[in-house]
C-alpha cells in the first residue's frame, strides 16, 4: 500500500494519553531538563488541592520564588494569567492553563507543568520545568543529572505537604 492510500482522516490510528503521559511527551518534545514522576498513596483530591494551589503552595516548592499570583479565569476557559515574583523582586508574567489534574505555565523565559492521575493505589503525579531562552538547549544535557535530583526533591516536598495538610484536616 502506498502511504496515505486508502487512509482517510477517520482511519488514522489514535491513542488516548492520560494527563501524566501527555506531560511526559510535552516535556520530552521540548527537551526540558527537569521531569519527575512518582506515585502518592493519597487521594486525587488531597494531592491536587496542594499541587494546584499555585498562590499558597508554589512559593514553598520553588526556590527563589517569593510569590505567585493568579488573575481571574478567562471567561469560558481554563486559562489565566499569573505573575511570579522572585525573592529579589524580579517579576515574570505567565500564561496558565489550570484544570483538575493538569497545569501548564509558561512565560517568555520559563515553562513548567504538573499532571495527576488517580490510580487504584493512589495518584500518579508528574512535573516538569525548564528554560525557554535562546541558546539554552546545549546546556540542558549537562543539567539533566542535577535536574533529576531537583525533580525528586520537589516530589518529596509535595508528598510532605499533602501528608501535612491531610493530618491537619484530620485533626480539625
Amino acid at each position: 500500500m502506498v502511504v496515505g492510500e486508502g487512509w482517510t482522516g477517520q482511519d488514522w490510528p489514535s491513542v488516548e494519553l492520560d494527563a501524566v503521559r501527555r506531560l511526559r511527551v510535552l516535556a520530552a518534545a521540548g527537551g526540558h531538563a527537569m521531569f519527575a514522576e512518582g506515585t502518592f498513596s493519597a487521594s486525587f483530591d488531597e494531592v491536587w488541592s496542594v499541587a494546584s494551589d499555585l498562590e499558597g503552595e508554589l512559593p514553598g516548592f520553588i526556590a527563589g520564588l517569593r510569590e505567585f499570583s493568579l488573575g481571574p479565569p478567562v471567561p469560558g476557559s481554563d486559562r489565566r494569567s499569573g505573575v511570579a515574583t522572585s525573592v529579589i523582586g524580579h517579576r515574570e508574567r505567565f500564561e496558565v492553563v489550570l484544570r483538575p489534574g493538569w497545569c501548564l505555565m509558561q512565560s517568555k523565559a520559563v515553562v513548567g507543568g504538573m499532571a495527576a492521575v488517580a490510580e487504584e493505589d493512589g495518584v500518579r503525579f508528574a512535573l516538569f520545568g525548564g528554560l525557554r531562552l535562546p541558546g539554552v538547549r546545549p546546556v540542558r544535557s549537562a543539567m539533566r543529572r542535577s535536574s533529576a535530583l531537583k525533580g525528586r526533591h520537589l516530589l518529596g516536598k509535595l508528598e510532605a505537604r499533602v501528608a501535612a495538610k491531610a493530618a491537619g484536616a484530620g485533626g480539625s
